[in-house]
């Protein structure tokens, strides 16, 4: 529950979104193949808005953050309900996991 309060109230939008999907793939994902052991995937059973509602968000912020995401090359979602992580440390920093150096 801290760790949702910090969340919520310290993060900007981007570091928000950056942090469920980080939070949601270490619990759900399932790993690529041996060549790809960055690249892994899971399925995203909440709508925009259940992930919008979650995130103190507003729709139209989180799908704004997840196409922002995708178009830089650290996300895909061929399938709207399957996300891949293509960059998982460069996600981590954006999430505030990583530290910057």
């Amino acid at each position: 529950m801290q760790a949702h309060a910090t969340l919520l109230g310290r993060k900007t939008a981007t570091e928000k979104v950056a942090t469920a999907l980080i939070d949601l793939a270490d619990q759900f994902a399932w790993r690529g193949r041996a060549g790809s052991a960055a690249r892994f995937s899971f399925n995203l059973y909440l709508s925009r808005a259940d992930l919008a509602d979650w995130l103190g968000l507003t729709v139209e912020t989180v799908s704004r953050c997840l196409n922002r995401f995708k178009r830089d090359g650290l996300i895909d979602f061929s399938h709207p309900k399957t996300v891949r992580i293509l960059e998982e440390l460069h996600l981590r920093t954006m999430a505030g996991l990583v530290r910057r150096d």
